[in-house]
């Protein structure tokens, strides 16, 4: 069974332009032999087509390398949006629930004063009038609006 490698997994994948010189000052003899046999251009042709596919891996090692950098980036303000959408929602919660609390309170107090009201009319034997009655009224659905 053969085993299947991909281009990514390929020794070629690393090689850079110095490499290829490297390479080709270590094999000048083998070379000597090769131009002798598919002639001068044609060798010429292959070392040039070789360091070209190496300046472009070279390139696109640094896109690799640039891109990966670029999605940790966005990654992390990722992270850093969603902790502070997270710590709004929080905040808004508790400012709700002071303001409901507020509600609830003054809402409270109007009933007790109310109470009061109604009290003191009664003890002070005075009928309570009609512009005070409507009055009350008036306040108790705008409160009731407002919830």
């Amino acid at each position: 069974m053969t085993s299947v490698r991909s281009p990514a997994d390929s020794p070629s994948r690393h090689i850079t332009v110095v490499d290829v010189y490297d390479l080709a000052a270590s094999i000048g003899k083998d070379f000597e032999r090769i131009i002798e046999q598919f002639g001068h251009d044609s060798v010429i042709a292959a070392l040039e087509t070789l360091e070209s596919l190496a300046n472009h891996n070279e390139k696109e090692n640094e896109e690799i390398l640039m891109l990966k950098k670029a999605v940790e980036r966005l990654e992390n303000d990722k992270q850093v949006k969603q902790q502070d959408r997270i710590k709004f929602e929080m905040e808004l919660e508790a400012v709700e629930e002071n303001y409901r609390k507020e509600i609830d309170d003054l809402w409270s107090t109007v009933k007790n004063l109310q109470l009061e009201n109604k009290h003191l009319s009664l003890v002070s034997g005075d009928a309570p009038s009609t512009p005070t009655s409507s009055g009350c009224e008036c306040i108790s659905s705008n409160l009731q609006l407002f919830l």
